[in-house]
C-alpha cells in the first residue's frame, strides 16, 4: 500500500488536500491524537483560523517534546511567522484565550519551559504588547515564571507590564530582582530609573540612568532621559541649598508669625487690614497681626511689590504651605469646638503633624474634617491649590482611604473639583468612584456628574459601567441598558 504524490498547487491537488483535512477534522471527533494536530496546523492557517492553528501547534509540539524528543526543535515551537496576520483586538483576545487554555492544562515545568517559552518569545509576547494587553501579560508571565526558579527575561516582561498598569511598587521589585542576575541590562536599568524617579529618588534615578547610558550609548530613549536628569542635577543641588536656608529662617519664627504667613497664602493681601474679616474682631489678635506683618517685611521674610499681594520669599514658601498650615488648622479646630462644653481638643500647631493626624481618634478626625471644610470654600484659588490641594494629595486622601471615610473624602473633593481646574482626570474618576456606593442621594448625584465630566475627556468602558449601575439603582432601567451597551466590548 502506498500514498500517491500530488501537486498541491494544481486544482485537483488542492481539492484532495482539502478533502484530506476535512477527514482529519472528522477523525478528531472520534479519536484525538497530537500527530493529527500536526497535520491540522496548516489546514487552519489556510482557512485563516489562527486560534485553532495555535491550539494544534501547541498540542503537537508538546507531544514531540515528551514523546519524540529527537524530532523536537525549540525554534519550530515559536510560531513567529504569523504575528503580522493579526490586526484586531478581537483576534488578539481569541488567540490569547486559546493559548492560555492550553497552557493551564499542563503542569510539567520542563515541557512548559521548552515549548511555551519559545512560543511566548516569538509570538505570544508580541501579541500582548501590540494589543496593550498588560494584565494578560502579567498573568502569562507569572505562570511561566512559576515553573522555574531561574531568573530570566520573563521577569523583565512581567515588570514592564506591571508598570504599565501603574503597579509601580511591584514593578520596581521585579526589576530589582531581575537586575540581581543581569546587572548590565540597560533596559531594566532605564525603566527602574523612571520608577524611582517618580518616587522622588532623584540621586538613584540618575545613577541608574548613567549606567544604562554607558551600556547603551546609541539608545535614543535612554540618552534622552539621561540628558534630562543630568540637566536637572545642578538646579536640584541649588534647591537643597535654598531649602536649608528656608528651614533655618522658619525655625526662628514664632507660632503667630507662621500662622500669619499661611493666612497670607490663603487670602492674598497687599495690606494687613485686608485680613480683618478673618480676625473675628479680636483686638489683641489685630495688633499682633499688624506687628508681625511689619516685622516679617522688615526682616525680608516677605516680599512687597506695589499693588500686589505680599508673599513669603521662595526659600520659606514650602514651609508656609505645609507646616504653616498646621497653625491655621489648629486655630480652625479651636473655633469649631468653641461652643462645646466637654471633650475639648484644642491642639497647638506643634501638636499637629503627619504622625499625629494618622493616629487621630474618630472624634478628632471628625473635628479635623469640620475644621477643613469650615474655610475651604472661602480661601482664594491660589491658597486652595497651593495649600489645601497639596495637603489632600500629600496626606489627607491617604488617611481618609485608610479610615474608609469615603463621605469625608467626597465632601473635600467636591470643593476642589468645583473650584480648581488643575484636578487631574484620574482624581475626578476617583472621587466619582468613592461617591458611587454612599447611601445619601446627594453623593449619587455627584458621582453621576463627575462620571459624565470624565467621559467628556475620552471614552471609558468602566465609567459607562458605573454610570449604568447608578441608573439601575435609580430604577432607570432603559438608561442603564443603554449605558451598559457602551461598556461591553463589541
Amino acid at each position: 500500500m502506498y500514498q500517491e504524490d500530488f501537486d498541491e498547487d494544481s486544482p485537483s491537488g488542492a481539492q484532495r488536500k482539502a478533502s484530506q483535512s476535512e477527514l482529519l477534522i472528522q477523525l478528531t471527533q472520534w479519536y484525538s491524537h497530537p500527530l493529527i494536530s500536526g497535520e491540522l496546523i496548516e489546514h487552519f492557517l489556510d482557512r485563516g483560523d489562527l486560534p485553532a492553528a495555535v491550539e494544534h501547534h501547541l498540542l503537537y509540539h508538546m507531544y514531540l517534546f515528551t514523546s519524540q524528543p529527537d524530532a523536537f526543535d525549540e525554534d519550530d515551537a515559536g510560531f513567529s511567522q504569523h504575528t503580522d496576520e493579526i490586526t484586531t483586538q478581537e483576534e488578539r483576545h481569541a488567540l490569547h484565550v486559546t493559548a492560555l487554555r492550553v497552557l493551564q492544562t499542563y503542569q510539567d515545568s520542563s515541557s512548559i519551559q521548552s515549548v511555551f517559552l519559545p512560543f511566548f518569545d516569538d509570538f505570544w509576547n508580541i501579541l500582548l504588547r501590540n494589543g496593550n494587553m498588560h494584565q494578560e501579560m502579567v498573568d502569562v508571565t507569572q505562570i511561566l515564571m512559576n515553573t522555574s526558579n531561574e531568573v530570566n527575561h520573563l521577569w523583565f516582561s512581567h515588570a514592564w507590564a506591571l508598570s504599565c498598569l501603574e503597579r509601580n511598587d511591584e514593578a520596581e521589585k521585579s526589576y530589582r530582582h531581575y537586575l540581581e542576575s543581569y546587572p548590565d541590562n540597560a533596559g531594566s536599568l532605564h525603566n527602574l530609573s523612571i520608577l524611582v524617579g517618580k518616587k522622588g529618588q532623584f540621586e538613584e534615578a540618575l545613577a541608574l540612568s548613567n549606567k544604562a547610558r554607558a551600556l547603551a550609548p546609541d539608545d535614543e530613549g535612554i540618552v534622552k532621559r539621561n540628558d534630562y536628569l543630568t540637566s536637572e542635577q545642578k538646579p536640584r543641588a541649588q534647591v537643597r541649598i535654598v531649602t536649608r536656608e528656608g528651614a533655618h529662617q522658619w525655625s526662628l519664627l514664632t507660632n503667630s508669625q507662621k500662622w500669619l504667613l499661611c493666612l497670607m497664602e490663603l487670602y492674598p493681601s497687599a495690606h494687613w487690614s485686608e485680613l480683618l474679616p478673618y480676625l473675628k474682631k479680636d483686638e489683641q489678635l489685630v495688633r499682633q497681626v499688624q506687628e508681625n506683618w511689619d516685622l516679617l517685611l522688615n526682616q525680608g521674610i516677605c516680599q512687597l511689590e506695589k499693588g500686589l499681594p505680599v508673599y513669603a520669599t521662595a526659600p520659606i514658601r514650602p514651609f508656609v504651605r505645609q507646616e504653616g498650615f498646621w497653625s491655621v488648622l489648629a486655630s480652625d479646630i479651636a473655633r469649631v469646638q468653641a461652643r462645646k462644653k466637654k471633650n475639648l481638643w484644642l491642639p497647638e500647631a506643634a501638636d499637629l503633624g503627619d504622625e499625629q493626624l494618622a493616629h487621630a481618634s474618630p472624634d478628632q478626625r471628625e473635628l479635623i474634617h469640620q475644621a477643613l471644610l469650615r474655610q475651604i470654600e472661602h480661601v482664594s484659588q491660589v491658597g486652595l491649590a497651593h495649600v489645601y490641594l497639596h495637603f489632600y494629595r500629600r496626606l489627607w486622601k491617604g488617611l481618609l482611604l485608610q479610615w474608609k471615610d469615603y463621605a469625608a473624602l467626597v465632601d473635600f473633593c467636591s470643593v476642589l473639583l468645583d473650584r480648581l481646574s488643575i484636578m487631574t482626570r484620574e482624581e475626578l474618576w476617583e472621587c466619582a468612584y468613592y461617591a458611587t456606593d454612599l447611601s445619601d442621594p446627594q453623593y449619587r448625584t455627584l458621582a453621576e456628574k463627575w462620571y459624565k465630566r470624565h467621559l467628556e475627556h475620552g471614552e471609558s468602558r468602566v465609567t459607562y459601567h458605573n454610570l449604568s449601575v447608578l441608573s439601575f439603582r435609580a430604577k432607570q432601567y432603559q438608561g442603564a441598558l443603554q449605558l451598559i451597551e457602551h461598556a461591553v466590548p463589541t
